[in-house]
């Protein structure tokens, strides 16, 4: 039976490979507007003392709660296995002004090895904050309307859930929508320049678009979730 299912787990990333590898260059992903029945919960927060200025950074918080049993996959997890590990993107519109160049996770890390996808995992199974570095790019006339996407995956002992993306503030829950005031600064519209050091392998939780291939992807498999059934696990 659980070679079945590790099985069964492999097919379904496996579809969604070949799924990703025929869509065209993908923008912004397709966006869940209500919760599931692990009812996580982002909540984006910006320090006041910190003015986003053009040429600078500042950075923003997402706290992060997990549904009672459901645990969410770490950001530093390898997606190797089959596992979807956390991940954040800027969505479209506000990519010229503003662009992620680091994440770091801070609370509880659960290191452990799932016997049904036979890898090695990293989880949180409660409350803890993403605090994402976001480099101002270029200066802005008026107010930017600021969100993040983060796109993730819980399990509980006996299932996963298919990946999804929510756009944090989550307006649809009654979160109100964050407008930034960008002070006048030097432009810097080069890709990536000055970015500073990445700490760990978090680096690899920003979803860029350098190649028009990783963000497809990845975020072709919301497309598919609703058609995907809930991926059964094995605990053990």
């Amino acid at each position: 039976m659980k070679n079945c299912l590790r099985t069964y787990g492999h097919l379904v990333l496996l579809a969604t490979l070949l799924f990703s590898a025929a869509t065209s260059r993908a923008t912004d992903p397709k966006l869940s507007l209500r919760f599931g029945v692990d009812s996580t919960m982002f909540v984006l927060q910006l320090d006041p003392n910190e003015k986003p200025k053009c040429g600078s950074t500042f950075h923003a918080t997402i706290h992060v709660t997990p549904g009672p049993v459901w645990h969410i996959w770490s950001a530093s997890m390898s997606a190797d296995g089959g596992l979807t590990p956390l991940k954040l993107k800027l969505p479209e519109t506000i990519q010229k002004y503003f662009e992620i160049v680091s994440i770091k996770e801070v609370g509880k890390l659960t290191l452990g090895f799932d016997s049904s996808f036979m890898t090695d995992t990293k989880a949180h199974f409660g409350k803890y904050d993403i605090i994402a570095t976001i480099k101002v790019r270029d200066n802005a006339p008026a107010p930017v309307p600021f969100s993040i996407y983060v796109y993730f995956q819980t399990c509980n002992e006996v299932l996963c859930l298919p990946p999804r993306t929510f756009a944090v503030p989550m307006t649809f829950a009654g979160q109100k929508p964050i407008e930034l005031t960008i002070a006048p600064g030097t432009a810097d519209t080069t890709h990536l320049a000055g970015e500073p050091p990445v700490e760990t392998s978090d680096k690899s939780s920003i979803m860029e678009d350098k190649d028009g291939d990783t963000f497809g992807r990845f975020f072709a498999m919301e497309s598919t979730a609703i058609a995907q059934p809930i991926y059964r696990r094995m605990a053990g």
